[in-house]
């Protein structure tokens, strides 16, 4: 399942790679190429043992000279592979890279937006504390005139 997975998300750049690579491990001749363990000594001993073999009155050309051309061939390819994969990549990078900035940006807008709401929060709570320091200092102020009065009242009673 991992792998079906894995296997959407490749670009056909990289589905292409992946072909070419399986069917190079496929040759008789030159799958061994692609294989990790891949000696290349022993593989060039095997080309130079053919090239000794040959006939000297050959008219075919040399194993050495064949396996040179498929050898520049099949490089050839291999780059082009690269290349198409490494350019499919720096695409979806680049895509993904625009999405990235338009996520900056919406960041940085909401960030914004959230220091004017702190600023105008102040602003309110600054109009609500100043009348309401008023009516508490006034309040306190009634609060000493009516604690006066019934001071004078209970003076004035006795």
């Amino acid at each position: 399942m991992a792998s079906a997975l894995a296997m959407e998300d490749m670009g056909p750049a990289h589905r292409s790679a992946r072909e070419f690579l399986a069917t190079a491990a496929g040759d008789e001749t030159y799958g061994a190429l692609v294989d990790e363990a891949f000696d290349a000594g022993a593989f060039a001993n095997a080309i130079i043992q053919a090239d000794r073999a040959r006939p000297a009155d050959s008219t075919e050309p040399s194993p050495s000279i064949v396996a040179v051309d498929e050898l520049k061939s099949r490089a050839t390819a291999v780059d082009r592979h690269i290349e198409a994969h490494v350019e499919e990549s720096r695409e979806a990078l680049m895509r993904s890279s625009k999405g990235v900035s338009a996520l900056q940006r919406d960041v940085e807008a909401v960030a914004l937006a959230a220091k004017d709401v702190r600023r105008k929060t102040r602003a309110m709570t600054r109009k609500v504390l100043v009348p309401f320091d008023a009516v508490e200092k006034k309040t306190a102020r009634l609060r000493l005139v009516f604690e006066a009065t019934e001071v004078l009242r209970r003076a004035q009673r006795a």
